[in-house]
């Protein structure tokens, strides 16, 4: 198995850390907390969306007045690689073809925006 690639050094961090709080390393664990580490929002707020104690996800951390279209969408997909957890009424949005053309979406934005910031620098 080739080591996972992580979008920052926090990110990394978030997901070893979890895993060590946890003292489990089987997929499930290593599938929902690499994407909960995937945004600064998730990770501040993971004891909201994953109870430590019982070892569960909290479906209810989706409401929290925190969330983003972005971070929902990264709560979904980790709950869903969970336990194949999705939303009643909401199952369009959990499928996880939704969930990865939604995050290259994202990414391609990101690197769309940054590089209009880098031109503009340039240029101003």
């Amino acid at each position: 198995m080739e080591p996972p690639v992580f979008h920052d050094s926090e990110h990394e961090a978030f997901h070893y850390r979890m895993l060590a709080e946890r003292r489990c390393t089987d997929s499930y664990h290593r599938a929902l907390f690499y994407t909960l580490g995937l945004s600064k929002e998730t990770r501040a707020h993971n004891q909201e969306l994953f109870d430590f104690s019982d070892g569960g996800i909290k479906p209810e951390g989706l409401s929290a007045p925190w969330q983003t279209g972005g971070s929902t969408c990264i709560c979904r997909l980790a709950f869903n690689l969970w336990n194949g957890w999705s939303q009643t009424g909401e199952e369009r949005f959990s499928t996880r073809m939704n969930f990865l053309i939604a995050m290259l979406l994202l990414t391609f934005l990101k690197r769309y925006v940054c590089a209009i910031r880098n031109i503009l620098a340039i240029m101003l």
